[in-house]
């Protein structure tokens, strides 16, 4: 039954499973980038991990928003915690006794991405179905704020733990805490059993059915005026800024910075921060006239500070640096989820956000792919940095101007 917002127990239910979700996967990566780099020596080919946890979403993420669209949401939610704590937990059982190699390392984190790939889309379809349509943008801005503020605190608590627990105790804390998040969405409102559509999908000809809702959800977004230029237009900028990103943090707090765990804790949590302070400044606007071209903007300057990053060489440049793209990148992301919800129908709503989160977020390992080859062929990070700064800068000023929809939409 749908209701106001903090008066919705399935709601406060889903902000509960995001913060537990957001900050399990933040201290794991840290964890997991880290034993790579420090205990494996995969300096070089730390990046191969961040691209098996990112290559399910290109594959699987259409598929969950079409299993959103199709089965009962709570229990897709559930199946992929489930699922997640049992891989943090063969993680640390394999650091324990010694047998976790660099080959497992990135067998785990292909299965976490599967698992992450079939979660996002039915969380965020979850979300229109609990809230009436007034409150919806509220329940997105609560989501990604809780989500940002989560992103705050686990890098810098992941570094204190570094510092003072094992590896193998961190990962068996990660998935206890993933096994109690995931018991408790049956204290969610139970839907109802599973019928039509749903029964179709997992009945016989499920794949035929899956295939058919798959190219409905393609061919409308190819026709839609706004989602056939914003969908190219993030996919293209955000392979573009994410691998450089993710892979020279590292390396410029090895190389520029002290070089430990809290100097790597210290440049995610400023990032994480400054998407908390955007994401709840730009949850208190009451308007934003043309949100399309007020998302093309931020991509601009995101862009230039990349090329910043590129040039920080001390403590204070590179925080500020991170802040800031964290900053502009919480200015992206409700703007595109007002857009979601303004133009998008509701019964196509879950294939919408897969597609979108595959174009998004699904295309990084691609982005990691290209960095990883070139720092293996002995290309500088700043390089890499810079030469990502330029292209996403021409691009999306190429964009603005090719699609007139970009100035026009309101």
């Amino acid at each position: 039954m749908k209701s106001g917002l903090f008066k919705s127990r399935n709601f406060l239910g889903l902000l509960l499973l995001t913060i537990v979700s957001t900050s399990s996967f933040s201290i794991a990566s840290m964890t997991e980038a880290l034993y790579a780099i420090k205990v494996l020596h995969k300096e070089a080919q730390f990046g191969l991990v961040l691209i098996c946890a990112s290559l399910p979403r290109i594959f699987f993420m259409m598929i969950g928003g079409v299993l959103a669209d199709n089965l009962e949401k709570v229990h897709i939610v559930f199946f992929s915690f489930a699922a997640r704590s049992v891989l943090m937990l063969a993680m640390a059982g394999l650091i324990f006794t010694g047998h976790f190699s660099f080959t497992m390392v990135l067998g785990l984190a292909l299965l976490y991405g599967l698992m992450d790939a079939i979660y996002l889309p039915a969380r965020e379809a979850f979300l229109y179905q609990i809230l009436e349509e007034r409150y919806v943008s509220q329940g997105i801005s609560a989501l990604i704020t809780s989500s940002q503020v989560c992103s705050v605190i686990s890098p810098a608590i992941a570094g204190v733990l570094l510092m003072r627990f094992d590896y193998a105790g961190i990962f068996s804390a990660v998935g206890v805490l993933l096994m109690i998040a995931g018991g408790s969405v049956y204290s969610f409102e139970r839907g109802k059993t599973v019928t039509g559509s749903g029964a179709r999908l997992l009945g016989g000809g499920g794949l035929r059915y899956l295939l058919s809702e798959l190219k409905d959800g393609l061919s409308y977004i190819r026709h839609h005026p706004q989602f056939s230029v914003l969908m190219p237009l993030f996919a293209i900028a955000n392979m573009l800024s994410t691998g450089p990103l993710q892979q020279s943090v590292p390396l410029l707090a090895s190389s520029e910075l002290a070089g430990n765990a809290a100097a790597y804790g210290t440049l995610w949590s400023c990032f994480a921060a400054g998407s908390a302070v955007g994401g709840i400044w730009i949850s208190t606007r009451r308007q934003i006239n043309r949100k399309f071209l007020f998302i093309v903007y931020m991509l601009l300057a995101e862009s230039l500070l990349l090329a910043g990053l590129a040039l920080a060489n001390n403590v204070i440049a590179g925080v500020s640096v991170m802040f800031l793209i964290g900053f502009c990148i919480s200015l992206n992301n409700l703007p595109v989820n007002y857009m979601l919800q303004t133009y998008a129908d509701k019964d196509r709503i879950g294939r919408l956000l897969g597609v979108h989160d595959t174009l998004t977020v699904g295309l990084a390992p691609v982005s990691y792919l290209l960095v990883l080859g070139l720092l293996m062929l002995g290309v500088n990070y700043k390089v890499i940095l810079a030469a990502a700064s330029i292209s996403m800068f021409l691009f999306c000023l190429t964009m603005m101007k090719r699609f007139p929809i970009i100035r026009a939409t309101e």
